[in-house]
């Protein structure tokens, strides 16, 4: 018994004469009639054989205009400008709940779509992308090296790479224009070990922090404003506050006893909202009431750690004087790389010491910020007066450097 074909053909009549046409179902069940392309001098049998031959290659049914548009979409038209504040995008992102994404993501995306991304896919199709080449350029990178044999780029920067990649196909399964994202599946690099942060010891706070230190240790003159890095590094560590808090710092913040942390500043989003969402209040030592009363005086009600009274000093300055103090005080920077003493290391410290000093951890974590999964309201419910006790742990933090 002949099978019977998955289409009828008939002719019609068109100005020009005679075609042939055909009709066929598609996977809703409804009846679609469309031209074969052929005249209708060509015999049924040939007709038939060509409709067959589309029919295993899986176009007897013309995709519609919009679907072929959205296959020949490249790679470089859908992903340039993807990560932009104002793309599609980031701004569905800034609509919900969760807030717009940070300056520094959006930056780092944008990297690796242009200095990535694009030479290798730019003008590929979208469509035409596989989870074979895009394990293949995984495998690479993990393996490509500098002139001196040395990795150019870390496991975690790679993994990085695929997660800002894996966004954009993400997005353009959404907007239908490909349907599935192909780097599901591939590889991804190991994570590296964490180098476990360290704190400063207190002989190192004492040789850090002591007076006759702000020339020997901070290298300042009358001239260079690294006084003021010391002052911005004697707050971290005795606040626990993180960098981008104290560089957002204003004198309208500060209080007898006490400073709000209500805002941080960022490179590239200026003053933005704390890593928590929420302002807390942290107790200062006398030291420090002392160090932002005398910055208070000279700024004011703005911004403390600043030398234009517009902007704060950059985070690339600030850290640059560290490793040269750390230095001055014999931690060379091998130490420092292998104790992971880079300025967050003023956090570490002030964790460290307030806990061993029996500090209430909930107390603790109200103070620096801290949030997580078992962390409810009462954490952040205490008073100034609540918080005396890590006051007193601050208070003699500092007296080795007296």
């Amino acid at each position: 018994m002949r099978a019977k074909e998955p289409f009828t053909i008939f002719k019609r009549k068109t100005a020009s004469g005679t075609s042939w046409a055909y009709r066929v179902y598609d996977e809703a069940g409804t009846r679609r009639q469309f031209a074969v392309g052929l005249p209708g001098t060509t015999s049924r049998t040939a007709v038939k054989a060509y409709l067959m031959g589309k029919y295993r290659e899986g176009t007897l049914i013309p995709e519609a205009k919009e679907v072929r548009a959205a296959k020949a979409v490249t790679f470089g038209e859908f992903a340039s400008g993807f990560f932009t504040k104002d793309s599609d995008f980031s701004r569905r992102r800034a609509a919900t709940d969760r807030g717009a994404y940070s300056g520094n993501y959006l930056a780092a995306g944008d990297a690796a779509v242009r200095e990535h991304f694009m030479p290798r896919w730019g003008r590929r199709k979208l469509s035409a992308i596989t989870s074979g080449e895009i394990e293949a350029w995984v495998l690479e990178s993990l393996e490509a090296q500098n002139e001196d044999g040395s990795l150019r780029w870390s496991s975690k920067t790679v993994r990085n790479y695929l997660g800002s990649l894996s966004t954009i196909f993400t997005e353009a399964v959404r907007l239908g224009l490909i349907p599935g994202n192909p780097c599901a599946g591939v590889v991804r690099p190991r994570k590296a070990p964490r180098i476990k942060k360290d704190s400063l010891r207190p002989h190192e706070l004492a040789a850090l922090f002591r007076e006759s230190a702000l020339e020997t240790v901070w290298g300042a003159t009358e001239g260079n404003h690294h006084g003021l890095a010391r002052d911005a590094f004697f707050v971290l560590v005795a606040t626990g506050c993180r960098i981008g808090e104290i560089r957002g710092l204003t004198g309208a913040a500060v209080h007898e006893g006490s400073i709000e942390v209500r805002a941080s500043w960022s490179r590239l989003d200026g003053m933005k909202t704390t890593k928590s969402g929420r302002p807390r209040t942290v107790p200062i030592a006398s030291k420090v009431q002392a160090v932002l009363g005398k910055l208070k005086a000279l700024r004011g009600e703005g911004l403390l750690f600043t030398l234009d009274g517009i902007t704060p000093v950059s985070e690339r300055w600030l850290t640059k004087i560290w490793k040269a103090a750390l230095e001055n005080i014999g931690i060379s920077p091998e130490e420092q790389k292998a104790r992971a003493l880079s300025p967050h290391a003023t956090r570490v410290t002030y964790n460290t010491l307030q806990l061993a000093a029996g500090t209430a951890p909930e107390k603790l974590r109200a103070v620096v910020g801290h949030t997580s999964a078992e962390l409810t309201e009462r954490y952040t419910s205490f008073s100034t007066a609540d918080l005396e006790d890590i006051r007193d742990v601050t208070e003699k933090m500092f007296q080795e450097s007296e």
